[in-house]
C-alpha cells in the first residue's frame, strides 16, 4: 500500500470520529450524559465529550506546529493533568452540544489542511509531556493515529457507561 493511500484510510477513519461519537451518545438526555454510573469511578459521558475535543484542539495545534515548522520542539509543562483541566474548565457542568460542534469543525479543518499541505503527514515535532522528562518525535501522521485511538477508546467507555445504565 502507498503512503498516499495508507494516510487517505487513516484521514477517513479520523475524519470518522464525530459521526462515531455521536453515534454513541444518541438517545441519552442530558441526564444520562452527566450521570456517573453506579459503582464505577471516571468521568461521566459529558466529562469525556469536552475531554476529547480539548484534547483534538490541542493536538491540532501541534500539528499546526510540525507542519509550519517541522522538527520543531514543544512542551507541555504547562498541562495540569487531565482531571485539573477537566475541573478548572468545569466539563462536569458545560453542555455536549457546542463540544460535540467544535469537535466536529476541527477534524474536517484538519482534514482539509492534511490534504492540502504537501508532505505534512511526515512532517514532526519533538514534544516533552508535562509528566514525563523524555522528548517523543511525532510526526503529523502519528498524532492523528493517536487521536483516532483517543476517541475510540472513549466511544467504548461511553458504550460501556450505557450498558451499565441499560440504555
Amino acid at each position: 500500500m502507498s503512503v498516499e493511500t495508507s494516510m487517505e484510510d487513516a484521514l477517513c477513519t479520523y475524519a470518522e470520529g464525530p459521526d462515531r461519537l455521536e453515534k454513541a451518545l444518541g438517545g441519552l438526555s442530558e441526564a444520562d450524559i452527566g450521570m456517573q454510573p453506579p459503582g464505577k469511578s471516571g468521568w461521566a459521558i459529558r466529562q469525556m465529550v469536552h475531554h476529547l475535543t480539548e484534547g483534538d484542539s490541542m493536538w491540532t495545534t501541534y500539528m499546526k506546529i510540525a507542519m509550519v515548522s517541522s522538527g520543531s520542539s514543544f512542551a507541555a509543562d504547562w498541562y495540569p493533568g487531565n482531571n485539573e483541566w477537566a475541573e478548572r474548565m468545569n466539563f462536569e457542568e458545560r453542555q455536549v452540544a457546542p463540544a460535540l460542534a467544535l469537535f466536529r469543525a476541527n477534524r474536517e479543518y484538519v482534514v482539509q489542511g492534511l490534504r492540502s499541505v504537501p508532505a505534512a503527514w511526515e512532517r514532526s515535532l519533538i514534544f516533552k509531556h508535562s509528566d514525563d522528562d523524555e522528548t517523543y518525535r511525532y510526526t503529523v501522521g502519528d498524532i492523528v493515529a493517536l487521536l483516532t485511538r483517543h476517541v475510540n477508546e472513549h466511544i467504548d467507555e461511553i458504550n460501556g457507561i450505557r450498558q451499565t445504565l441499560g440504555r
